[in-house]
């Protein structure tokens, strides 16, 4: 699989790392509010996707469905080709997160879901007792969209995130395909900047977003 990756040069809110435990351990704070760790990965996410999509809502996917799409991942894994390397993939990160303690929240989405707030530039509103902040990590393009705090301004809150607009000229970034962030929500208990970030929406059935994400708590 190629990636493309495009982040900020010298923004000191963005903090790159080169290993698993410097991954872990970097804290959100002072004015850092997301570290990045890319990775290049291998296999065909794509297919996979499409051959784990069950239902037309993520959240009924996640949360109804959760053991049978872990048990088709297993399935999967078994087959010696790229969709099976794909699937063998998204089990070890799974099980990766699931041993420094998170709560694993594996998504597949499809042109039906639509949550007006998430394909706009927001911040998560999170939790004020959380320090370590959101893992991501997008299988599929497009990847989470990313925006400088000083390019966007605030324009109003729902239950679950702050919604801003970007000024114009405002430049976008993106991590790759594979590669693993943490992010800061606008409520956290180091009192860091959130992040601005926003998904992108899904055109078709052969056009799925698979992305996993994971929290100490949800």
């Amino acid at each position: 699989m190629t990636s493309s990756r495009h982040l900020p040069e010298n923004y000191d809110r963005f903090v790159e790392v080169g290993t698993e435990d410097e991954f872990f351990a970097r804290p959100l704070t002072g004015r850092v509010n997301l570290v990045w760790m890319p990775r290049t990965i291998s296999g065909d996410y794509d297919e996979l996707a499409r051959q784990l999509y069950i239902v037309t809502t993520w959240c009924e996917q996640r949360m109804t469905h959760r053991d049978a799409i872990r048990t088709k991942l297993e399935n999967i894994a078994t087959c010696d080709d790229a969709v099976g390397q794909a699937a063998r993939q998204v089990m070890e990160d799974q099980d990766w997160v699931i041993r420094r303690g998170l709560r694993p929240d594996f998504r597949i989405a499809g042109p039906d879901f639509y949550e007006y707030a998430i394909y706009q530039p927001h911040m998560d509103i999170g939790d004020e007792a959380d320090e370590f902040g959101t893992f991501s990590c997008g299988y599929t393009q497009p990847v989470t969209g990313l925006a400088r705090n000083e390019d966007a301004t605030f324009s109003y809150a729902t239950r679950l995130d702050r919604v801003y607009s970007l000024k114009p000229g405002a430049e976008t970034f993106h991590p790759g395909v594979g590669d693993v962030f943490r992010m800061a929500a606008y409520q956290n208990k180091n009192k860091v900047e959130g992040v601005v970030h926003w998904e992108h929406p899904v055109r078709s059935d052969r056009s799925l977003r698979m992305l996993l994400m994971a929290r100490y708590s949800y």
